[in-house]
């Protein structure tokens, strides 16, 4: 096969791009003849943990520290826009991709 399919992988909540990468192993092994992967990091970190990071919050600071909670039901979004902006120059600045595989939070970007 000439052209490999081309996903983009966006990691979960407090995973980063390496921690993805890893955990999909097997399937970019049995995929690697006919589908390549690049994973990329979230823009914003989670407060307190290494290599945590997050594509958006579920909840305004409290004593400055964001989180999200998927079943915290809020009408604040922090960090959603510049997750946006940030996904938009990053598909500009890049090749085409045939796919986008998001994992739990950041699947509202990718449909």
């Amino acid at each position: 096969m000439a052209n490999k399919l081309r996903v983009l992988c966006l990691h979960g909540y407090r995973q980063s791009d390496k921690s993805f990468r890893e955990k999909t192993g097997g399937l970019r092994k049995t995929l690697k003849s006919v589908a390549e992967f690049e994973f990329i990091r979230a823009p914003h970190a989670v407060h307190g943990e290494e290599d945590s990071l997050s594509w958006f919050y579920s909840n305004p600071a409290t004593h400055n520290i964001l989180s999200y909670d998927c079943q915290d039901p809020s009408t604040e979004d922090p960090g959603f826009d510049e997750t946006i902006q940030f996904l938009m120059n990053y598909l500009k600045e890049n090749e085409f991709w045939h796919s986008a595989r998001a994992h739990a939070s950041p699947r509202c970007c990718v449909t």
